[in-house]
């Protein structure tokens, strides 16, 4: 998958190191500024924690976090910033497993 055709669908910044301590109110106001936000996932467990998934409403404001973000400095913390691979093949096979169980259950009923 080239670099212009990943996430097109699903633009989601990953972000680490990250103070285990920011709320997820202070994630929505730094990430706000590049562009709307659909959602903010901070990681509660151990070996998320430090590190948030950041979905976009479009390529260009997560493209824009990327370049603004990226070695940034917050709260004493250097932050990295990449896009988010979403395999499109799992999500293939997830959709088609979906539509099978709801198949079969027109079928048994």
């Amino acid at each position: 998958m080239s670099n212009n055709q990943f996430n097109s669908e699903f633009p989601i910044v990953l972000v680490k190191n990250l103070p285990y301590e920011v709320t997820t109110q202070e994630l929505y106001d730094l990430f706000n500024k590049f562009g709307n936000i659909i959602e903010v996932r901070k990681g509660i467990e151990n070996h998320l924690k430090g590190n948030c998934f950041v979905v976009y409403s479009d390529l260009k404001s997560a493209k824009s976090c990327l370049e603004n973000l990226n070695g940034f400095n917050f709260k004493s913390r250097y932050l990295v910033a990449l896009l988010y691979q979403i395999d499109s093949h799992k999500i293939n096979d997830i959709k088609n497993e979906l539509i099978q169980v709801n198949n079969k259950s027109i079928h048994t009923k």
